[in-house]
């Protein structure tokens, strides 16, 4: 047997290996892990390669990421069966006539979703985008602890200079500040646009980097103290 025939034998060999240890081993989502066994199926040895750069299972696991994450869970775990059987129960009583016409959207959050059912929400409505800016910029200029922010786009135009420069003069003034964004979204925006914020003392930008959203998700966070 030739070298060729040798490599091609121990390609397929590595393929079954990460194909088993997708299927029993990998921690995603059903979805997640049928991305990956497609990917491996289809590409050969580089699909192997992109599993170990990006699954996150290897390289970019961010371990600040998964403690939080685990946290959060953990803290759900304890609230939402709780939760479940009282609004479940409720549905069936007088009280229940309170939220019935959103039962069918709170029973989605609570199974699908994991996310419990809340009160004392204020919600606004705004007609325009420069009306929702108006009020969040309005709003950021009131922080006085922290500032969390996410956004799927944030380019270099009027409105993200702004918003960098109040984010800037809030870190300024000691208020954490926390940002979230996609790197997609903002694939073409410009890095200087966060260069006032990042010379302040605390800050942290958090981008959500996709090479493909359906083979793989990675977070990566840069902060700076």
């Amino acid at each position: 047997m030739n070298i060729a025939g040798i490599l091609l034998i121990a390609g397929y060999f590595l393929n079954f290996v990460f194909i088993i240890f997708i299927l029993f081993f990998e921690q995603g989502d059903s979805a997640r892990r049928f991305s990956w066994l497609m990917a491996i199926a289809f590409i050969p040895i580089a699909g192997i390669f992109l599993y170990i750069l990006f699954s996150g299972n290897f390289f970019t696991r961010n371990k600040r990421m998964v403690d939080a994450i685990n946290q959060v869970n953990g803290y759900y775990s304890t609230i939402l069966p709780t939760q479940k059987e009282e609004i479940f129960a409720a549905f069936k009583t007088d009280d229940g006539k309170y939220f019935k016409d959103w039962a069918s959207l709170i029973r989605l959050n609570l199974l699908y979703g994991k996310s419990p059912l809340k009160e004392d929400n204020t919600v606004f409505f705004f007609k325009s985008g420069e009306e929702k800016y108006q009020a969040l910029f309005a709003e950021l200029e009131k922080a006085q602890k922290t500032i969390f922010l996410s956004y799927f786009i944030i380019k270099k135009d009027v409105t993200g200079k702004r918003l960098i420069e109040i984010l800037t003069k809030k870190a300024e003034e000691g208020v954490k500040i926390r940002l979230l964004y996609d790197h997609v979204g903002s694939l073409f925006t410009s890095r200087t646009l966060f260069t006032p914020l990042k010379r302040r003392e605390e800050w942290s930008i958090l981008f959500i980097r996709f090479l493909s959203s359906i083979l793989f998700q990675s977070i990566t966070e840069t902060t700076a103290k």
